[in-house]
């Protein structure tokens, strides 16, 4: 049941943009673990701001209780009076790097510097001299961020993908017989299968491989999806590496 409940608080993810080049690129896939998470610096966080657009993708510079600083002098940002150089543009910041500021936000950062508070974080795109991050509108609340990026994977090629199938829900006759027949009939091979029941609650794991004339990965899903609709069971999909990565996550 572990399995499957893993499955269900993470979720793929495509990045959009370039305000986090070269770590993460327009279009990349990546893994974001939604609950249980704990926030370290250097951790890459997604967040909704209020007002703001879509979910911004950024790094964790600063932790409650930093002082973040940057010099306009040195063209420098310091983290507890420690020069940070990592991902800072090799041709230096530009000179109107701080222009859409806040002006609150810029008086504090190149002055005694960004006290960040509890429960608050700094955080910076690592493509610095372009990202709209803390560096305008200051630090993001805790309560703000949704989750953070667990593993980046790249969607190519969808031939002989490897996957996870998870089923779940009340026990009921015929639903190994219908899963398996929808995947047969989408050109998913199924390779290995382990289910459980217990007290009329029956979860199925399927390790599947998809074949030269499945369809998209969407596809496969939103399939699955409609069939679990039908048979009132909860059918979800994995690619197998994120599957894998949801084995490795510290959820403490």
């Amino acid at each position: 049941v572990l399995i499957v409940v893993l499955l269900f608080v993470a979720t793929p993810m495509t990045v959009s943009g370039e305000s986090m080049y070269p770590s993460l690129r327009d279009g990349d896939k990546v893994v974001v673990l939604k609950i249980g998470a704990s926030i370290e610096r250097g951790d890459i966080v997604v967040f909704e701001r209020p007002g703001g657009s879509e979910p911004p993708v950024k790094r964790v510079i600063g932790m409650p209780g930093d002082v973040i600083r940057f010099d306009s002098a040195q063209r420098a940002y310091f983290v507890n009076g420690e020069r940070l150089d990592d991902f800072a543009p090799k041709e230096g910041y530009p000179a109107d790097y701080l222009a859409l500021s806040d002006p609150d936000v810029r008086a504090a950062l190149t002055g005694e510097g960004i006290a960040v508070g509890k429960d608050e974080y700094f955080v910076l795109g690592d493509n610095r001299a372009i990202s709209k991050d803390s560096h305008e509108y200051g630090c993001i609340k805790k309560d703000w961020i949704t989750g953070k990026v667990i593993l980046q994977y790249w969607q190519t090629d969808e031939v002989n993908m490897k996957a996870i199938v998870s089923v779940l829900g009340k026990d009921k006759k015929g639903i190994i017989a219908r899963v398996s027949g929808a995947l047969y009939d989408m050109d998913v091979n199924v390779e290995d299968l382990s289910q459980t029941i217990l007290q009329d609650f029956f979860t199925m794991i399927m390790a599947v491989e998809t074949g030269e004339n499945s369809p998209k990965f969407d596809v496969i899903k939103s399939n699955l999806r409609e069939l679990g609709e039908k048979i009132g069971v909860q059918i979800n999909i994995q690619i197998k590496d994120i599957f894998d990565a949801m084995h490795r996550i510290d959820t403490k």
